[in-house]
């Protein structure tokens, strides 16, 4: 089942409230950023039964796969 689209302000949101967290929590990798920004909208979404590891497993496999395909190209 496809997640919901979000308007474009309730994004904004989003995105300015994941900057804030990044401020707050001093330097972070490019991978936490991502897990943080993949569990906001996956929460948003309505997942609420994934772990913090899990958003990072998932990241980790994304990245992996644009490593496969930019090989491929």
């Amino acid at each position: 089942m496809p997640l919901p689209v979000f308007d474009l302000w309730h994004l904004l949101q989003i995105d300015f409230m994941t900057i804030q967290m990044f401020f707050g929590r001093g330097r972070m990798s490019v991978k936490a950023m991502m897990a943080m920004i993949l569990q906001n909208q996956l929460t948003l979404g309505g997942v609420h039964s994934l772990t913090p590891s899990d958003y990072e497993d998932i990241v980790e496999s994304l990245i992996e796969q644009l490593r496969e395909l930019e090989l491929n190209l």
